[in-house]
């Protein structure tokens, strides 16, 4: 959603929330005792929601529209299925570099 601005230079905020399904659980668990490693299947949520808010300034120049900015991505329900002793929500940060260019 563009904030401010007008032709060349604009401000936009955005929101957005993504299914995301995992295809692969062959992966290694930590143990109940914090000990060791495992493998363990059963405890992976295969089906996540993730949330994500970006800001970030827009150039025209011509045709193309640059675009630069903060982003971040939050994993709303653990990685491991509730009957899994630890939680892991994941939290990533990034920098959006765009480049858009209508279609007319």
């Amino acid at each position: 959603m563009k904030v401010a601005g007008k032709d060349k230079l604009q401000f936009h905020i955005g929101a957005t929330l993504q299914p995301s399904y995992l295809l692969n659980t062959d992966a290694y668990v930590l143990t109940d005792d914090y000990s060791s490693y495992t493998k363990d299947p059963q405890a992976f949520r295969r089906w996540n929601l993730i949330a994500g808010a970006e800001a970030y300034v827009s150039y025209g120049t011509g045709k193309i529209r640059w675009e630069l900015g903060p982003q971040v991505r939050y994993q709303i329900f653990s990685t491991y299925k509730n009957s899994y002793p630890l939680q892991e929500n994941m939290l990533n940060y990034g920098i959006r570099i765009g480049i858009s260019k209508s279609i007319r």
